[in-house]
């Protein structure tokens, strides 16, 4: 049995169950009691004087303020040093990476230069090429040229020996 003070006096019983059951212990039965007065007084002093929590708040509130402003400024150069740490890593990455694209861009731009010099060296040494077999062609050309005018002018000689003849 306990006795709840408050606005009224009540009288709770305990409810018993059916069957068995387990018996409490001294110790146990003497903690809920002192959880109940506890509970009970710590109503009573809501009802009696409501100020004085309101005054604990108010004195949890001031110590978390002044907890506050000694490391505020302390918090906030960690937080510049730290924003400022982060920025630097960023440039550095930024650089890095346009350090690396122009790398990149160069090397593409020396292997595409490389490319087009062995293009013009092609197209040069083809254009050689063929120079050299139009000279020769045109070489076997006048060679055949000058044996066909041999031979017709030999034919054409002997067509007019026979016609003198």
């Amino acid at each position: 049995q306990t006795f709840i003070f408050g606005s009224t006096i009540q009288y709770q019983r305990e409810e018993t169950t059916s069957g068995p059951t387990v018996q409490q212990m001294p110790s146990e039965m003497f903690r809920n009691q002192l959880v109940l007065l506890y509970s009970a007084l710590n109503k009573s002093v809501d009802l009696i004087s409501p100020v004085m929590k309101v005054q604990a708040k108010d004195g949890l509130r001031h110590e978390s303020i002044s907890v506050y402003m000694k490391s505020a400024k302390r918090d906030q150069l960690n937080m510049i040093k730290r924003k400022e740490m982060i920025e630097h890593r960023k440039e550095y990455y930024e650089n890095l990476n346009t350090e690396k694209e122009r790398a990149e861009l160069q090397e593409r731009e020396k292997t595409r230069r490389e490319a087009e010099k062995a293009e013009t060296k092609r197209r040069d040494e083809e254009e050689k090429r063929r120079t050299e077999e139009r000279s020769a062609r045109e070489e076997k050309h006048k060679t055949n040229s000058s044996r066909w005018r041999k031979s017709r002018n030999s034919w054409n000689s002997l067509e007019r020996s026979r016609l003198k003849v």
